[in-house]
Parts: structure tokens; C-alpha cells; sequence
């Protein structure tokens, strides 16, 4: 939520010298466009998609790692406060958080890269 506001701009000017990659542009020129083309506005196109994407990925944080971590013990007999189990159950939570994430970044970043309507 409040990460995502705030790291917006930083994600718009990664993305968008990411997509110029090769030309040159760097992070003074990239904001300096932004801000001309779009305003203040412009450093937070795609915060829907990004709030979202927090919004999915702490869900699935929190829902699959607890889930996993109860069947991944109930299964080998594993302690519940060994480094071996919890790093099992965040591997599994990993896996889904990736899943469940990846359209909002595809979403994010097509957001992210628009032109700026005049």
C-alpha cells in the first residue's frame, strides 16, 4: 500500500530507462520528460496496478506460507522452528507470490511505459 505510493515514481523512471535501454537516458533526463510531458501525474501512472500487486502478493505471503509450512511439517516430521522447514514453506510461497503477481507487473509495466497524453 504505502510502499507502493511512495516507490511509484522510482518504478516509473526503472521502467521507463529500462525501455530506453541502450539510448543513453538517464535518471535526471528521464524524470525531467516525465515531468514535462505529464507532470507530477506522470510519476504515478500504473499506482492502481501497483497497490494491487502489493495488495495479491501480501495475501498470498501470508495465506500460502502458514498453509505450507503446517504440510510440509505434518508430512516429513520436520521442527516447526527449523531454518529447513521455514526455508521449504518460503520457497512454496515464493512459487505462488510469483504466480499470483505476475499479471499486475505485466499490467504495471504496460502502464508504466504509456505516452503521455497531452
Amino acid at each position: 500500500g504505502l510502499g507502493s505510493v511512495v516507490g511509484n515514481p522510482f518504478d516509473i523512471l526503472k521502467t521507463k530507462m529500462m525501455a530506453a535501454e541502450g539510448k543513453g537516458t538517464g535518471i535526471l533526463p528521464c524524470a525531467r520528460s516525465i515531468w514535462q510531458n505529464a507532470g507530477i501525474l506522470g510519476f504515478y501512472n500504473g499506482l492502481d496496478a501497483n497497490v494491487s500487486r502489493a495488495v495479491v502478493n501480501n495475501g498470498t505471503k501470508m495465506a500460502v506460507y502458514d498453509t505450507s509450512k503446517n504440510a510440509i511439517q505434518h508430512v516429513s516430521g520436520l521442527s516447526s522452528d527449523g531454518v529447513t522447514l521455514q526455508t521449504a514453506a518460503s520457497f512454496v510461497a515464493g512459487f505462488f507470490m510469483t504466480c499470483t503477481v505476475a499479471p499486475f507487473d505485466i499490467c504495471r509495466t504496460r502502464l508504466m511505459n504509456q505516452p503521455a497524453d497531452k
